[in-house]
């Protein structure tokens, strides 16, 4: 059986593919038009760019707004899994929070079944 621990450890493993997908496609781009230093394909890897931000902006106000739910209430703990002091933000749930700040269920507990989600 899983808990819920668990369950919000995998939502935050979901919620952070596209903030470091989206931030890596920004970042390479940033990068190819320093090494390559031509303009002509400078409009297109530009684009990429801005297109990676997009989806890296989009994926942490997913995350952050919605994205990682109480298994129990559903309600939401973006906010929460975001307030940690670590390094590497939502590489898992913060270890220190033992309840849901919004039903108080116990984030220890066996989940007998994922519920489901409400978007």
């Amino acid at each position: 059986m899983t808990t819920y621990r668990t369950l919000l450890d995998e939502q935050c493993r979901v919620a952070r593919l596209p903030i470091w997908g989206g931030g890596s496609i920004f970042f390479g781009s940033i990068i190819v038009c320093i090494v390559l230093q031509d303009p002509p394909s400078a409009p297109p890897i530009v684009g990429i760019g801005i297109f990676g931000w997009a989806i890296a902006a989009y994926g942490f106000l997913r995350a952050f707004y919605g994205g990682i739910s109480c298994p129990s209430c559903n309600g939401n703990l973006g906010q929460t899994a975001f307030n940690r002091r670590s390094t590497l933000p939502l590489s898992s749930f913060p270890p220190d929070v033992r309840f849901c700040p919004l039903c108080g269920e116990s984030l220890d507990k066996e989940a007998s079944e994922p519920s489901p989600r409400v978007s």
